[in-house]
């Protein structure tokens, strides 16, 4: 019996699908990000690239980033409070290469004062976002230095 093949989704369309929904206005406000993803060998450039494209949803450049590693330097974590008021969650997880976890996973929670949009399960989206996030972008800058400091960082 021959399995189905399985389209991945790119985090870009996923991103372009978000955008119109909150450009319709269903959601209200937006408010509040969460995403949880799993991570190839550059989790601070991903979740860079995720905080570059929040720009687009929230509207809002500048903020407060703290972020953190566990001990083992498998998880990055980053919190963002923006200067709009609005918070963002970012979780990248990097998996040893011989688990059994997918190599994609991504969850999103994108929370409006009206309503939510939310993906769960999303094993079949490659959390990787394109163009690839310079070394010089200032969310990539603050994620490091907020590392390297165990501080709160301010992105002007």
């Amino acid at each position: 019996m021959n399995s189905p093949t399985i389209t991945r989704l790119s985090a870009t369309s996923l991103q372009r699908s978000v955008e119109q929904t909150v450009r319709d206005g269903r959601l209200g406000t937006i408010v509040s990000l969460r995403v949880l993803m799993s991570a190839g060998d550059r989790p601070i450039e991903q979740l860079a690239g995720w905080l570059t494209w929040s720009e687009t949803v929230f509207g809002c450049e500048t903020g407060k980033v703290f972020a953190s590693t566990d001990r083992g330097g498998r998880q990055l974590s980053v919190l963002v409070s923006l200067s709009s008021g609005a918070t963002l969650s970012l979780t990248a997880i990097t998996y040893p290469p011989a688990s059994d976890t997918p190599a994609h996973t991504l969850q999103l929670l994108l929370i409006g004062q009206h309503g939510i949009a939310r993906l769960q399960g999303g094993d079949d989206i490659d959390p990787t976002l394109s163009p690839t996030i310079d070394s010089s972008s200032k969310w990539m800058k603050a994620i490091e230095q907020s590392v390297r400091s165990q501080t709160a960082v301010e992105v002007v």
